[in-house]
């Protein structure tokens, strides 16, 4: 029977893999059938490579084809994205037709959408037909020759404020960031003239940082191949076009000048105003306005600043041009008394045909879109484009044609003289695109970069710093690649630009090692962080996971602030929660401000002092059952694996204590073996830092906390437990009970009941775990520790009439000593997490901790620094005797977390340590097994602590 089953699904595996080929190679021979030529393609990515491998971005892709095509003698010619054909054009005759004759059959451009999960991405750039016309039409009148002049003063007042920034520079004779210098600038422009916001961006980057996020988010030549190939599937993922967080930050600022406005009843001239009137109109939604903002911000920003970068980069390596421009400038200048007005700056005709020659080697638009709207015959052939066929002009390639620009590498911008303009065959220069759907805002655009560069250049002189590595990424990929580079570069200086210390990241896991090629720790790394930054004698320090700052305090009293009395700006954790695909992860460790609050004020009467000692009995039960379990080990002389005994006791114990569940672990593994496969799948460290990097496109990848068939089976479980107790009309005073009640109260969701039992199942179940593994591991290790502690324990039992009561445990001193030393040295939690809620100073420095930064404490860096901890890999108990106690510094010892967000069973599982460690140390001697090879420095997070054998031998009275 087995075999006609492995034959039956041998079958239909082959049988689906050969429709699947069929299917892709019937895709790849659309342009063969239809008689166009066409470019060779490859399964999967067609005539494109591994995005996820290539530094070759999607411009200088269609430049590569265009090239091809012109080398074949072809007007236009097919190639595939994935499977999905797309027609290149090559003859601008063809580029005319599309672009203007014909724009009734291609006005559309087929970008990328999702108005359902993110409405501001509706934008001028993105909606299609009747809507974009409307929109155009409204639109078209903010930037005419008018309006530019209105606004003309406010881009000046901006780029004053960049010129004392570049000033500074000169003075100190430093080297200057200058795309850094620019991308300020162009915010501060486009905040001030389109919306009337003063972003201030040379003081607080802010809101240019967030407006490079977005960017970045939107321009990913992955994430636009994927969106543009699978539309459907990407809005089925719930892909945004833009990250929300960012987008969110913009909306607010556009709301509150929005909201400024009408209650001073402003009216100004600008952009925004004309939204707003539009909205009275009932022409524009709200949603609309959004989106129309955004986009606009967007397209006048990056475009502005990457045309300034690259005009500065040409002009400082090619000096004579950049004198000529600036006799130019200082000329007109002179001729206008002094003054630099708007007329002024229409005169200066060298620096247009600098700024046009530089858009022609470096377009800001390397490719433009559009598709086919219905099915249309090219003239002069007999191939007709079918209706939803995606057209791409390759503007890069076409300004990068010998035959229409010679000598195309070099910067020459008499290329675009008046005498040498109409020499310019058309529609091969198309920077800003051409025709309807040509940019709206390109006479404002270039406006804000002749303002740019006439205060740059008239008082300074550029050259190159020999640091840059030439050629510019532009040429070793695309414009998106190299930005993409510029702009990771950028964010990998966040802490730099800060001031505050660091270490030196690289791309793309920033300060860690790379997870594939070697197990990852966090809580060693982030020792080895502390260490570094402790060497280096600083109190704090910033690192990156993947791209993202971390800030990492190494000074007690910072974190003492954080935790504790600075906790209102600190009061999350930042954890990753994925609610929408897996609501049951919302669990009180995850969940964020009020809603943890009210969670936590009704969860912490569970584990007072009187509540342990009701639970007594059930724990002790529980111990009992550990203790025969290993009787038989001793009995058969066999070595024991240390933490799946322990593991084993904790789930008995927590699913007896906290729900009321008889889960028989020694006996019945299938919920202790649920509790494991679900623990260790939440600790791997490659995810939480993937979670902790990208969490919106870990939602959007609905990339889930905990395996759902686990979460599954214990929600089961929950509901048997529940069902049962109702039937019976029994009330437990236990955590479910609790959790039932608050259900009743109507302020908890069954989602949220089953998550608060999940998240106290899983954090009981490993630290009690991790704790007595790693106790019991460090007694092995030392004889003498391990005898005191019997002795103790030998003795209060016997004080106790010999029995293992509440009150006994309380009274072993030294076993609560042995307990704090082990979670000193192996840690539960070895690193903390908080996330920043809101902007932070930090006392007696000039740094400001950011609204949203994560910080992470490095628990295992200050429990095993020498200054607080003398030979910290020693296990010596007696650091926490009476004595001793007081003398450990305030929030260097943080096994549970500190504040109001410690770990709301630390009673509990201490308890339930203990109760193990009594039930192994009263009776049985352990040693460590010799086949044991483990490095114990990491015992407590790492899965080789399953690896511990001990071997257990009865105590000779």
């Amino acid at each position: 029977m087995m075999l006609i089953s492995a034959v039956c699904f041998v079958t239909v595996f082959a049988l689906l893999l050969s429709f699947l080929v069929v299917h892709l190679k019937l895709s790849l021979s659309y342009w063969k059938k239809r008689g166009v030529p066409y470019l060779e393609p490859r399964i999967p990515f067609g005539n494109f490579r591994n995005p996820l491998k290539t530094k070759i971005g999607i411009g200088f892709y269609c430049k590569q084809f265009y090239d091809q095509f012109k080398r074949m003698g072809e007007d236009f010619g097919g190639i595939y994205s994935y499977t999905v054909p797309v027609f290149i054009l090559v003859n601008p005759k063809i580029i005319k037709l599309v672009l203007v004759k014909e724009f009734s059959n291609f006005h559309d451009r087929g970008f990328y959408c999702n108005e359902r999960d993110q409405p501001v991405s509706a934008s001028l750039l993105t909606v299609a037909g009747e809507r974009w016309r409307k929109l155009r039409t409204k639109l078209t009148p903010t930037f005419t020759t008018t309006k530019m002049r209105n606004m003309y003063h406010l881009m000046l007042t901006c780029s004053h404020t960049l010129e004392e920034h570049v000033k500074r520079f000169a003075l100190d004779k430093k080297p200057v960031n200058v795309g850094d210098c620019v991308r300020r600038f162009s915010a501060d422009v486009i905040g001030s003239c389109a919306f009337g916001i003063e972003c201030n961006s040379f003081e607080n980057a802010k809101f240019y940082s967030i407006l490079d996020k977005i960017f970045l988010g939107m321009s990913s030549t992955f994430k636009q191949t994927f969106c543009s190939v699978l539309p459907n599937l990407a809005r089925f993922l719930r892909i945004p076009l833009m990250p929300h967080e960012e987008v969110n930050f913009v909306v607010n600022s556009i709301k509150q000048t929005v909201q400024f406005r009408a209650e001073q009843n402003i009216g100004r001239n600008d952009f925004l105003q004309l939204l707003l009137e539009m909205k009275r109109s009932s022409s524009l939604t709200t949603e609309e306005i959004y989106a129309q903002c955004i986009i606009f911000f967007l397209g006048g920003y990056e475009t502005s600043a990457s045309t300034l970068t690259f005009a500065l980069f040409e002009l400082a390596r090619n000096k004579e041009i950049q004198e000529k421009l600036r006799m130019e400038i200082q000329d007109v200048i002179a001729k206008h008394d002094g003054v630099l007005t708007y007329d002024a700056v229409q005169e200066i005709k060298y620096l247009q045909m600098v700024i046009d020659e530089t858009l022609r080697i470096y377009p800001p638009a390397p490719i433009l879109k559009r598709l086919c709207d219905k099915d249309f015959l090219i003239p002069e052939t007999n191939l007709t484009l079918e209706k939803g066929t995606r057209i791409l002009v390759p503007v890069l390639g076409l300004h990068s044609d010998p035959q229409y620009f010679p000598n195309p590498e070099k910067f020459i911008p008499e290329r675009f003289s008046e005498e040498n303009l109409q020499k310019i065959v058309p529609y091969t220069y198309l920077p800003f695109g051409e025709g309807p759907k040509s940019c709206i805002g390109e006479r404002f655009g270039k406006l804000q970069i002749k303002i740019g560069l006439i205060s740059l250049i008239r008082s300074y002189k550029f050259g190159l710093n020999p640091q840059l590595k030439l050629p510019l990424p532009y040429f070793s990929g695309s414009t998106e690649r190299g930005f993409l580079i510029i702009y990771v570069r950028w964010l990998l200086t966040y802490w730099r630009r800060r001031g505050v210390p660091h270490l030196k990241p690289s791309f793309p896991f920033g300060d860690f090692h790379n997870p594939f090629t070697k197990k990852l720790f966090l809580g060693p790394c982030y020792k080895e962080f502390y260490d570094e930054f402790k060497r280096m004698g600083m109190r704090f320090g910033g690192i990156y996971s993947y791209i993202s700052p971390v800030f990492v305090p190494a000074d007690p009293n910072i974190v003492k602030s954080i935790l504790l009395e600075e906790f209102s700006s600190f009061h999350d954790r930042g954890q990753y929660v994925n609610e929408v695909d897996q609501p049951s992860s919302a669990g009180l460790s995850r969940v964020a401000g009020d809603r943890w609050r009210k969670l936590r004020t009704k969860l912490t009467p569970t584990f007072t002092s009187a509540r342990m000692k009701n639970m007594f009995p059930l724990i002790a039960a529980c111990g009992e059952a550990l203790e025969k379990h290993v009787r038989q080990f001793a009995i058969d002389k066999k070595p024991l694996v240390v933490s799946d005994c322990v593991r084993r006791l904790s789930t008995d114990i927590i699913s007896s204590c906290a729900f009321g569940i008889e889960t028989n672990s020694f006996v019945n593994v299938k919920f202790y073996h649920t509790l494991e496969s679900t623990f260790a799948t939440r600790l791997d460290p490659i995810r939480i830092m993937f979670y902790t990097a990208f969490p919106n496109l870990a939602r959007a990848l609905k990339m889930v906390v905990m395996p759902q068939k686990h979460v599954e089976f214990l929600s089961h479980s929950i509901d048997e437990v529940m069902k049962y107790r109702a039937d019976k009309n029994i009330v437990r005073d236990d955590f479910l009970q609790t959790l039932l009640n608050m259900k009743n109260e109507g302020t908890l969701s069954m989602n949220e009941v089953y998550a608060q039992s999940i998240t106290f199942l899983l954090a009981g179940h490993g630290t009690t775990a991790s704790g007595l593994t790693t106790a019991l591991f460090e007694l092995a290790c030392n004889q003498n520790v391990q005898e005191q502690l019997r002795k103790e324990v030998r003795d209060v039992i016997a004080k106790h009439d010999g029995k293992i009561t509440f009150e006994a445990v309380k009274e072993m001193k030294y076993l609560h000593m042995v307990l704090q030393e082990t979670v000193r040295k192996h840690p539960p939690l070895t690193t903390l997490k908080r996330k920043c809620v809101k902007d932070y100073p930090i006392p007696d420095s000039n740094v400001i901790i950011e609204k949203g930064t994560d910080i992470y404490f490095p628990v295992l860096g200050f429990h095993h620094d020498p200054k607080y901890y003398p030979e910290p890999e020693k296990f010596l108990p007696e650091r926490f005797s009476k004595e001793n106690i007081n003398k450990i510094v305030p929030y260097t010892y943080l096994p549970f977390g500190e504040g109001p967000r410690f770990c709301i069973g630390d009673r509990f599982g201490k308890l339930q340590v203990k109760i193990g460690l009594i039930s192994f140390i009263k009776n049985y001697k352990v040693t460590l097994n010799p086949k044991v090879n483990v490095l114990p420095s990491a015992l407590a997070e790492s899965l080789e602590g399953q690896n511990i054998l001990l071997d257990v031998n009865f105590i000779e009275d």
